[in-house]
């Protein structure tokens, strides 16, 4: 034993990093496989990871705002315009590379352009995997994604942080979400990790039977 600290990296000798899904299958976050991609183990790390790192207001300490959630919210806000299908599964997806490379803040993911594409690129393989097209091939499709997943961003952090009007202010100028999490959902609140999983798989079964454009 020494005074000297060693950090310990046993993934430095590895030509391609990965992990271990939640059903025990070998996922890799840079060269992901369609065959490794299931949707159970999508579900499963999406209800239990945090929005906004935890910091939602302290009225909520024995509760998680989970991405799970915030992708269930945002495919219901989506079905609420009578989008296709297709959009309403990209949506209900769409932060499906968290599930190996998790939710960073996105002030801090502005600094990483590489993260960006790289859980992007991820993303992309599972919206193939599971029939979503590409941006390229239906733009339309992916700007609902996009605007349903900033609606909702607006509508949680006037909703579910301590952020001060100062503060809204400086972020956004002085736009505001278009409706509240109520209106999405009447009954909302924040649930656990096994109904937030519940929910989303059955949303995606109900998407993914017979899926028509």
């Amino acid at each position: 034993m020494t005074d000297e600290v060693e950090e310990v990296d046993p993934w430095a000798s590895k030509p391609e990093p990965w992990i271990i899904l939640a059903s025990g299958t070998q996922g890799h976050p840079f060269r992901p496989d369609p065959d490794e991609i299931h949707i159970e183990d999508i579900a499963q790390a999406l209800s239990k990871q945090c929005r906004y790192n935890g910091h939602i207001h302290s009225r909520y300490k024995n509760e998680i705002y989970s991405v799970g959630q915030h992708s269930v919210l945002a495919e219901m806000l989506v079905a609420q315009h009578n989008s296709s299908r297709k959009a309403r599964l990209g949506t209900l997806l769409h932060d499906s590379g968290e599930q190996v490379f998790g939710d960073m803040l996105s002030p801090v993911k502005s600094r990483y352009p590489q993260f960006k594409a790289d859980e992007k690129a991820y993303c992309n393989v599972v919206f193939e995997k599971y029939g979503v097209p590409p941006v390229v091939i239906a733009p339309m499709l992916h700007k609902i994604i996009h605007w349903a997943d900033w609606q909702m961003v607006l509508m949680e952090i006037k909703e579910l942080t301590a952020i001060t009007p100062e503060l809204w202010k400086a972020w956004v100028g002085d736009e505001q979400p278009t409706q509240k999490l109520r209106d999405i959902d009447p009954d909302f609140r924040l649930w656990g990790p096994a109904e937030t999983y519940d929910r989303f798989m059955d949303i995606f079964f109900d998407l993914t039977c017979g899926m028509e454009t």
